[in-house]
């Protein structure tokens, strides 16, 4: 129960609870608006296809403690494809999209709010807690926990603060919700998504063309890298001093210093081996799992074998590549099929929010696009295709292109309802 994932739970939610609503509803309709379309169809045909060539079972279900039968990564993959088809139940017009975005900022603020508290709190046993609860816990050199899923929280708050007309935040609010924002993403220590920070926050400035903005905001960014390259080189900031790590992504000392570098090296031997296995797969790929492969090793190398690890992850495609990820386990036409789905994406709502119109529905476009944007570079050093997040944004993506092309939710009634509904018309003529 602990390894089932925490957005498909809610999700399934939030969907049952809308099914359920439409079911004791005086009408019986539920209303919904298509969120999907052809080529993300297309994709999911094509996996679902892939998987029933070489399926895979829970590696529960076959006595093993680790995840190495693939089924985690092919159910990620389902997640998706039902987000795709049911994500209109829930979003079907702009005030239920714009309900969404204010409750995202809120339930943000609250998470970043309570685990930047627990940061600060000593001891073992709170981290051991977390753990059981399946939340990855490490640490800062001077002692302080560092969450690696804080910046995503605060990525969504910078957002919030920038966009006001869907996220319905005004003033001090935006403030602060800017600043947390800001601060969580500090706190994650995630070289990545300050990364993916800077990618957003120049996207905005250049789609709504505020260049003066960008200008500085660019200078500011330079001069605090220089500042702490500066110190550090004097001695002033210490390794161990917080918040240090993330700026291992503008020096290569910091980096060392910080494990930077290995994690950089742990990355590089998985792309190769990646690599060689797309060479001898390129068209279909070799699918997720390989436990046969990863016992072979085993008994080749030895259960404390790096080797081993390496296998594992390639395994359940967790390169911090998405692209070499899928490649190696769908083939390259997949990843083609799936570049073209984003980069379609991200010029369709970055365009539509350059021309402006209606202030709701540019910053939907704006908000969707510049997450499309980030998550499509973020695939080159962290992200993975199958991560549901990345096809929440497609979705969301496909709905505010219908509701801004003026796309009526359709109300489907219960098949026996309408047989009622024409039999009583027929009483009544006769």
């Amino acid at each position: 129960l602990q390894q089932f994932p925490t957005y498909g739970a809610v999700f399934g939610v939030c969907v049952a609870a809308a099914f359920m609503r439409s079911a004791i509803s005086s009408s019986g309709s539920l209303r919904s608006l298509r969120s999907c379309d052809a080529l993300t169809l297309v994709f999911h045909a094509y996996l679902l296809a892939r998987y029933l060539v070489d399926p895979a079972l829970p590696g529960h279900a076959l006595g093993l403690s680790q995840d190495i039968t693939g089924f985690r990564s092919w159910f990620d993959h389902l997640l998706n494809l039902v987000t795709l088809l049911f994500l209109g139940v829930l979003i079907y017009d702009r005030q239920k999209l714009c309900s969404l975005a204010m409750w995202l900022a809120v339930w943000s603020g609250a998470f970043t709010a309570v685990f930047v508290a627990l940061m600060f709190i000593p001891g073992t046993t709170l981290s051991l807690r977390l753990s059981e609860m399946g939340m990855y816990v490490t640490f800062f050199a001077n002692g302080w926990r560092r969450f690696v899923f804080l910046p995503s929280f605060g990525i969504l708050l910078v957002l919030a603060s920038l966009l006001p007309n869907l996220f319905r935040i005004r003033g001090a609010w935006r403030f602060w919700a800017f600043a947390l924002g800001l601060f969580a993403v500090a706190a994650g220590g995630n070289r990545s998504s300050l990364a993916g920070l800077l990618i957003i926050l120049c996207a905005f400035g250049f789609v709504k063309r505020k260049y003066v903005s960008l200008l500085v905001f660019s200078g500011v960014v330079l001069s605090s890298v220089m500042a702490v390259e500066l110190s550090y080189e004097m001695g002033i900031l210490k390794q161990d001093a917080p918040f240090v790590r993330v700026f291992g992504a503008f020096s290569s000392r910091i980096s060392e210093d910080t494990g930077g570098t290995g994690s950089w090296e742990w990355r590089l031997v998985r792309w190769n081996r990646a690599i060689e296995d797309i060479r001898a797969n390129p068209v279909f790929g070799m699918g997720y799992g390989g436990a046969r492969g990863f016992f072979r090793l085993m008994s080749d190398v030895g259960p404390e074998s790096s080797d081993l690890g390496v296998e594992a992850d390639l395994a359940t495609g967790t390169t911090h590549n998405g692209y070499l990820s899928a490649a190696r386990a769908l083939g390259i036409p997949a990843v083609l099929l799936f570049v073209v789905i984003m980069v379609r994406g991200i010029w369709r709502h970055l365009r539509r929010a350059w021309f402006g119109g209606d202030a709701v529905m540019t910053e939907i476009h704006l908000f969707v696009g510049v997450n499309l944007l980030m998550n499509f570079v973020m695939l080159l050093v962290s992200a993975e295709i199958r991560m549901p997040i990345i096809w929440f944004y497609i979705a969301l993506g496909i709905l505010a292109d219908r509701m801004d092309a003026g796309a009526e939710p359709a109300a489907a009634r219960p098949r026996g309802r309408i047989r009622r509904d024409e039999a009583a018309r027929g009483q009544t003529r006769s």
